[in-house]
């Protein structure tokens, strides 16, 4: 039949010659002269191009799939094509069910070492996946998997079932034993401990009673102990997308959305356009064409104790505190109302992050705070009338200001943990010019540890707590570990 074959693919080829040949498959005679197709598809056809003129370069062809990370891609919406693939991973897969080659038409390719590119004819444009020799990089492309595992595939209607015990250590033939009560049923023994095996799902209820009475007084003895396993195929699904994004087969996808991109979201855009791959390029052009106003009233506001710090920083001498104030929202560092930063609030939340990582259950509520609103301006009808009216009370801060630079001291606005006692607070206090908290400059935060190693000089940790790039940049970096949590590749 070879030989026939050949010389009529020669003689053909003499008077057709071409770079390019289209080879549908299928069909074919028999010696005889009698139509016939061919049993394994379109690969066959290929093969027996390959093998009878071997002048051929590479073999393709085009049916309407491509071999995708599942192999059922319409379970699992986030799979992916990939790129390359060995011989024995195509073979894998096609066994397991994906729906591209049959797992005898690998063999002959194999065996030769016919590189094969399977296309969608539908999506031209594509570039397909090669099954070719592991020696080409799998991870050439775009797709740039550093996983060593290629692909997910669940088996439906399948029930396991498992079959342990303590009498089957040491007892010879026992998994024989098993799978002659199944008969003709395939199964794969784990070990002389433990077997485990699958059977068709209508079938559970017969191989069941067959090892049941097959390995009776060893079940009524304790020796052995016989379950089954079968799950709903939903739930099958939702495991196959689990494990299939774990394993970074799939991208991950955040939607993230920005309220208000004034000076903080504007720079947290900037830096994502910077530093991502994202077309941020007109954002600003389209948030004037398209941006809606929106009622910052009802909105969350950003954390902002470097505020405070900034506010008392730079509170010191001649200058009076509603000076500071306003000299801190015209930089940008204060809430668009400053009542939100001097209130201490966002001190107190900074207190439970630090308490509950120490270990303490403590809740907002819990916290004393020591509020710097002056009780006459909490009441302000707006924003503007409270910074309208808070040079009428700076007095008081004034002489608190005075009094601690008569003593040498500093003032500074502090969140306090006492692991000890198990409580915070957040109030106005005094220090020395020497303590660490006196030396801050300009929006600086500061945490000391005073612990029993770090007790005469506690350990500090210093750095911005307030300003535009920092606070977007904290922003950042919190969608990146959000990302890394989600199963993003690092």
């Amino acid at each position: 039949m070879f030989v026939e074959s050949e010389m009529r693919l020669k003689k053909w080829f003499s008077q057709s010659p071409s770079k390019t040949i289209v080879a549908t498959g299928f069909i074919a005679i028999t010696p005889r002269n009698i139509p016939t197709t061919l049993r394994e598809m379109e690969v066959i056809s290929l093969y027996l191009l390959w093998v009878l003129y071997s002048g051929l370069a590479k073999s393709q062809f085009g049916p309407m799939l491509m071999v995708y990370t599942v192999q059922t891609p319409e379970k699992v919406a986030d799979a992916v094509i990939l790129n390359k693939l060995s011989y024995q991973e195509a073979w894998e897969k096609s066994y397991f069910g994906a729906n591209v080659l049959h797992p005898r038409t690998i063999i002959p390719v194999m065996h030769y070492g016919i590189p094969i590119v399977i296309r969608n004819i539908l999506n031209l444009s594509a570039p397909g996946t090669m099954i070719c020799r592991p020696s080409i990089d799998e991870n050439e492309g775009s797709q740039h998997l550093d996983s060593p595992v290629k692909g997910f595939a669940t088996i439906d209607n399948v029930a396991l079932i498992n079959v342990e015990g303590t009498g089957m250590a040491g007892v010879p033939g026992t998994a024989s034993a098993i799978f002659s009560a199944v008969k003709d049923v395939g199964a794969n023994a784990s070990s002389e401990h433990s077997v485990c095996f699958a059977v068709p799902e209508k079938e559970v209820e017969a191989v069941a009673e067959a090892l049941q009475s097959r390995f009776l007084h060893a079940l009524d003895a304790g020796h052995l102990s016989q379950r089954g396993y079968t799950y709903k195929r939903e739930d099958c699904i939702r495991a196959l997308k689990a494990v299939h994004s774990r394993f970074y087969l799939s991208r991950t996808t955040i939607a993230m959305g920005i309220i208000g991109p004034g000076l903080i979201g504007g720079t947290l855009l900037d830096q994502l356009r910077d530093q991502g791959n994202f077309d941020l390029s007109r954002w600003r052009e389209l948030v004037k064409e398209e941006g809606e106003v929106a009622d910052m009233q009802k909105l969350l506001t950003r954390d902002s104790c470097g505020t405070l710090s900034y506010i008392f920083n730079n509170f010191k001498g001649t200058r009076s505190l509603s000076e500071v104030v306003s000299e801190a929202k015209q930089a940008g560092y204060t809430e668009p109302d400053p009542r939100d930063d001097l209130s201490g609030t966002y001190v107190a939340r900074k207190v439970m992050i630090l308490a509950r990582e120490s270990g303490l259950k403590l809740e907002l509520s819990d916290t004393p705070v020591q509020s710097l609103v002056p009780e006459p301006l909490r009441a302000a009808a707006s924003a503007e009338e409270f910074m309208k009216q808070l040079p009428q009370c700076d007095k008081d801060m004034a002489k608190q200001l005075q009094d601690a630079e008569d003593a040498g001291e500093f003032l500074r606005y502090v969140g306090v943990v006492e692991v000890i006692n198990q409580k915070g607070l957040v109030e106005l206090r005094r220090y020395k010019k020497n303590h660490p908290f006196a030396q801050l400059s300009g929006s600086d935060d500061i945490i000391a540890f005073t612990t029993a190693r770090y007790k005469n000089q506690p350990l500090i940790v210093r750095g911005p707590g307030a300003g535009a790039q920092v606070t977007a940049g904290g922003i950042f970096s919190d969608v990146l570990r959000l990302t890394s949590y989600l199963g993003a590749p690092s």
